[in-house]
């Protein structure tokens, strides 16, 4: 039997070089929201779908306001369903920033702080 004498920092790091690298290898758009719905962060497949070429250009912007007519509606009461700690789906009309009109499945979910509140909100 062997014994792992892995340091927990190394495992952390390893962890978050995985996580690095699922990310950005996935052609979901996947965001990181905060609990009032601007965004945070988009993976690089996101910013490819959404053909975003400055994301500091909309970093913090209201996510919901890239919806529109009923998806703006449906992804405001997303974030609010999230942030109350639900996962929340919808199907929404919302075009590129290049104004390629596109249709979307949405899912937003909350993520969890370790006092088990939600702290963020992950859209994909």
């Amino acid at each position: 039997m062997s014994v792992d004498t892995t340091e927990p920092a190394e495992l952390y790091s390893d962890a978050n070089s995985l996580l690095r690298s699922l990310l950005a290898s996935s052609s979901d758009c996947t965001k990181i929201l905060d609990l009032n719905g601007n965004l945070l962060f988009m993976t690089e497949g996101g910013q490819h779908l959404m053909e975003v070429t400055d994301f500091l250009a909309i970093k913090g912007c209201p996510w919901p306001s890239f919806w529109e007519g009923q998806g703006n509606i449906d992804a405001a009461a997303a974030v609010q369903t999230a942030k109350a700690g639900r996962v929340a789906n919808f199907q929404g009309f919302a075009t590129t920033m290049a104004g390629t009109p596109k249709w979307w499945d949405v899912s937003v979910a909350p993520i969890f702080g370790s006092d088990g509140k939600p702290e963020r909100l992950l859209s994909v």
